[in-house]
């Protein structure tokens, strides 16, 4: 599933650079942005679903917080912006996935 909405993603970038250019930082940067938003509603979803008391929802959450962590390192590769985006997206995420990860008991 993860890798048909990445792929999905990619191919929705390219459509929107061939209007804005071919410029390949760009085409990366889209793709970040759109995959930002997909796994942002991932976690939304995720967070309802543990508000239901699903396990389910704590499976779905953990993709969507760790999933664009490592996204910007493989596409950026030396990037100042994915060490950044790694450094405090890992701080705030972790801190997260623990706080969920204490309570998880309470999830059928």
């Amino acid at each position: 599933v993860g890798y048909t909405v990445l792929k999905s993603l990619w191919e929705i970038t390219r459509i929107f650079t061939g209007y804005m250019g071919s410029s390949i930082l760009f085409s990366k940067y889209g793709f970040i942005l759109l995959s930002n938003i997909v796994f942002a509603l991932l976690c939304l979803i995720g967070v309802l679903l543990m508000w239901k008391l699903k396990k389910a929802g704590y499976i779905i959450y953990l993709i969507g917080e760790v999933v664009p962590l490592i996204l910007p390192l493989i596409l950026m590769h030396n990037s100042f912006y994915g060490l950044q985006n790694l450094i405090l997206g890992f701080l705030i995420s972790s801190a997260f996935i623990v706080m969920y990860s204490l309570n998880l008991k309470h999830l059928s």
